[in-house]
Parts: structure tokens; C-alpha cells; sequence
């Protein structure tokens, strides 16, 4: 929405304050301010500087712990960036790449038995009152067979060798979950082994990029050994500590890794199976990507244990790599801006609302930490909610407004109450939520209205009475329970 434009007199004045109608109005969502200079024939007489902003509302957990909350994401433990996580209503992060200095082996224990710790790192996410979810993953050189491959380069595969002896990560293990005993109490057991670059013994010169890291003959079952080492280690330090393991993908190779973890009993070893996925597909109807993506991942264990199978967790994971530009944006840039930020918030709050169907208990994102200044026509290809800066994204304001209807709640049911038009349905102790995904070309479908129900766009905006739905998603709250919200959701007649 374009607003007026207001003329401010700054005359006999260095520096003021002016209001932002936008917010005294009560709209929530991103905002450019945009201010210049005219001379006395009202042409510029500087260039046009801007300033985006954003209202949003205030997180259900702003300033307190929310263990169960669904919404996660990578994010490095700067101020700025735990701070903009919470104010988004993201409640966890997971300390891979980002934040993976402050807790892996290779870091904390780069000589045997000399220890370097970044307690005020770890401690800041917690300041923030976020939770975290900790990997127990990397390995120096001296412990790994890294040191066995006859190359002294240091790349980034490097620190994901395999460890020679269980016995060293057994004690990297427990030193770390007895330091941060009360600080951490989930952890994440290595990174992507399923590719042979995050889990090699060996190293061929031949071959090129990835393919020069080679796996042993049993990935699975080594992993399998070293899930149950860390799964040891930890429960005799803290039975209560939740351990993630499986650690497989949605991917092609997801089906078969994950076979092989399961026939080798690792289920045994896991508090929680983990999987990550990444996908540009549509996203919220029927047999989508994310609904094929948690089959591929995780159904061996469910094949195999049905109702006794450990809960799941996305742990890496996006739906707008590529997408997430320079948002609001547009003249201190030095490149055209190209995103539509109403299709890069709809994507993000289709793809957790999806996986959240699925019976998902927490998504995390990746990543808040990989930007860097403006860098033209490269959207950032693994970055979600910020701009190529670190500044918030405006799909940091359309994920803040699902974590706000959707944190406290759990998934009911979909139903299609149009053709083309499918309600996400989630209820919990303040009542019940639909989230209206609609597929492109739908039928027309007017939003449900009444005295108790409050319906918002896809920033939290209110939504007059009998809009008509379009192609972004809609959010559907009343006090009443998930019969009454279906019911009200059928158009009338």
C-alpha cells in the first residue's frame, strides 16, 4: 500500500522526529519510509534516502522460554540476529554452521585435552531466551581420519572426518553435555552423513569437489555406532537430555539411509528422528513435496515401529532458497530489487504450516546467518528471513504472524471447504485456527466472518468482512473449537 506522501518542516532544525501514520493506524508488516530534499519548485534537491521498519505483534513467548514451540532456525549468537529471531516468534535454534564454533569438537578440543570453551556465546541464545539444540558434531584433526589422508589443507569438509576412536568422541561428549547441564538439554547428533563429504575415512585426489571424500563400506552402521556412543554418554550424564539421531533427508537418498539406520537398531539410540529438506515446490494441498519428502525420510521407521516410532523433527530445512532478496528495499540498493515479498512470506508459512500437518514437532530453518552485504543479482541462496545485510526480511513479519496464531496449538485436520482452497486446521487452549493455503487457480471463495472470529492477511492485518481469498495465505481464529471452525469455513448455501 502506497501512503501519502507528508512534508515535514525541518526548518531552523539539525535533526527531529516524525509518526508513522502506517503505525498510529495499527497496520502490521514491513514499512519503507522514504525522505528527501526539495528545493522551493518541489524538485529533489537530494537524494531519496529510506528506512524500512516493521510492526509486528508481540511474540506469545517475547522474554520467556517456550520449550515446546515448534519454530526454529540457524541463526549465529549475535545480539541482533537472537533478538530478531524472538521478535519473529522463533523459539529455538540449532547450532550447525551457524553457531557450530561455539559447540564442535574441532573447536572446543583442537589439541588432545586442551579445551577452549565459548561459554558467552552459548550463554547469549539463552539470554534471549532462546532454546537450543546443540551438535555433537566435527572432529580435529587429531582425532579423525583426517589425519590419515595424507593432505594438510584445511577445507570444510575437513572437520566432518569420521573419529578413529569412539573412545575420544565418548569424552567429547560427556564434557560437553556436563559443562552445559541446565543450558542445553537437546542435542543433534552429526550433520548430513548420508553424503560422504559429512562422514568420509578416506580421500581420492582423482576425483573432483565432493566426490574426492569417500565413506567406509558401512556408513550406516558406523553412524549407528557413533548415535549410540553419544546417546550413552549423554543419558549417564542427564537421563532427561533429548538426543536426536537418523539424521537423514528428504532426498533421494533419504529412503535407503534411512533403512539402513533402522536395520541396524539405531531407532534405539534416538529420542528423536531428524530429517532435512529443501524444496521450491507449491506447497499446502494433498501429496504435496514436504508430504512426499517426510515419507521418504522417515517412512522405514514408521514401517517399522507404527506407534511406537520416536517423534520428528525438520531440522534443516527451506522453501525459498534463492528467493529471500533485498525485500522492501529499493533505493539505496545498487541493483534492481526483484522480490515479491507476498510470494517469499506465503512460500515460508506454507511450507512449516505443511510440515506441521505432517505431525512435524519442530521445524528449523536454515539459515539467518548466511547473508552478506548487497550482492545484486544473487538472492542468497541458503538464506531465509534477512536481506543480503542481516536485516530482517518481510517473511520475518508473515512468520511472525503464523508463529503468533499457530504457537500453543496442534494440527487437527484439512478439508477443502472450495476446490482449490485447503484449510489447515490446528486447535489448542485459546481456541482454534484455519489456515487458508489456496492453490493458484481456486474456486472463489469469500473469507468465513462473525462476531467471534478474526481473520488477518498474511502480516496479521484484519481482513474486512466477506473479502474475497486470493493467492496468498489467510489466517482464521476463534475461541471456539475445530467442528465450529470447520463449519464456518463451508460457504453458505
Amino acid at each position: 500500500v502506497e501512503m501519502e506522501a507528508v512534508e515535514v518542516d525541518v526548518s531552523g532544525h539539525e535533526y527531529g522526529e516524525f509518526a508513522c501514520d502506517a503505525a498510529s493506524a495499527n497496520a502490521y508488516g514491513p514499512f519503507r519510509v522514504e525522505a528527501w530534499v526539495e528545493d522551493a519548485d518541489g524538485e529533489h534537491a537530494s537524494p531519496v534516502a529510506e528506512l524500512v521498519v516493521y510492526r509486528l505483534r508481540r511474540p506469545r513467548y517475547w522474554l520467556r522460554d517456550a520449550p515446546h514451540s515448534p519454530f526454529g532456525v540457524h541463526t549465529n549468537s549475535t545480539t541482533r540476529h537472537c533478538a530478531m529471531a524472538k521478535a519473529v516468534g522463533i523459539n529455538w535454534t540449532r547450532l550447525h554452521d551457524a553457531g557450530f564454533q561455539y559447540l564442535g569438537w574441532r573447536y572446543l578440543e583442537p589439541k588432545r585435552g586442551q579445551w577452549a570453551f565459548r561459554d558467552a556465546d552459548i550463554n547469549r541464545y539463552r539470554t534471549h531466551r532462546i532454546k537450543v539444540l546443540g551438535e555433537l558434531g566435527t572432529a580435529p584433526k587429531w582425532a579423525s581420519y583426517h589425519g590419515d589422508v595424507g593432505h594438510d589443507h584445511i577445507g570444510y569438509f575437513d572437520q566432518y572426518y569420521q573419529p578413529k576412536r569412539l573412545e575420544d568422541y565418548a569424552n567429547y561428549v560427556r564434557t560437553v553435555v556436563q559443562r552445559y547441564q541446565g543450558v542445553i538439554d537437546a542435542y543433534d547428533v552429526w550433520n548430513e552423513p548420508w553424503i560422504p563429504a559429512w562422514w568420509a575415512v578416506a580421500y581420492d585426489e582423482t576425483k573432483e569437489d565432493r566426490a574426492r571424500y569417500v565413506t567406509s563400506k558401512d556408513p550406516a552402521g558406523d553412524f549407528v555406532a557413533l548415535m549410540k556412543t553419544a546417546y550413552k554418554a549423554t543419558k549417564a550424564v542427564d537421563e532427561a537430555i533429548t538426543i536426536l539421531g537418523v539424521n537423514t533427508t528428504a532426498g533421494e537418498d533419504g529412503r535407503e539411509w534411512t533403512r539402513g539406520i533402522v536395520d541396524n537398531g539405531g531407532i534405539n539410540y534416538s529420542d528423536v528422528v531428524c530429517y532435512h529438506q529443501y524444496t521450491g515446490a507449491d506447497l499446502a494441498y494433498p501429496g504435496d513435496a514436504v508430504a512426499d519428502g517426510y515419507e521418504t525420510a522417515v517412512g522405514a521407521v514408521a514401517d517399522r515401529y507404527g506407534e511406537e516410532a520416536p517423534p520428528v523433527w525438520m531440522s534443516e530445512g527451506s522453501s525459498t532458497a534463492g528467493r529471500t532478496g533485498s525485500g522492501m528495499y529499493r533505493q539505496t540498493i545498487p541493483y534492481e530489487a526483484t522480490e515479491d515479498v507476498w510470494d517469499t512470506g506465503d512460500r515460508l508459512c506454507r511450507y512449516v504450516v505443511s510440515l506441521l500437518s505432517q505431525g512435524v514437532e519442530k521445524v528449523f530453518l536454515y539459515s539467518m546467518h548466511s547473508h552478506r552485504y548487497f550482492t545484486g543479482e544473487d538472492a542468497g541462496e541458503w538464506r531465509v528471513l534477512t536481506t543480503p545485510e542481516g536485516a530482517l526480511n518481510p517473511s520475518g513479519a508473515a512468520h511472525s504472524t503464523m508463529a503468533w496464531h499457530l504457537e500453543d496449538t496442534a494440527f487437527s485436520k484439512r478439508v477443502e471447504p472450495v476446490e482449490g482452497v485447503h484449510a489447515y486446521l490446528f486447535e489448542g487452549t485459546r481456541g482454534s485456527v484455519a489456515v487458508l493455503a489456496p492453490m493458484y487457480e481456486h474456486a472463489p471463495y469469500r473469507v468465513p466472518a462473525g462476531p467471534d472470529m478474526t481473520t488477518t492477511d498474511l502480516f496479521g492485518n484484519p481482513l474486512r468482512d466477506g473479502s474475497g481469498l486470493g493467492a496468498t495465505v489467510v489466517f482464521v481464529s476463534t475461541p471456539n473449537g475445530v467442528a465450529d471452525l470447520e463449519a464456518a469455513l463451508r460457504p453458505a448455501g
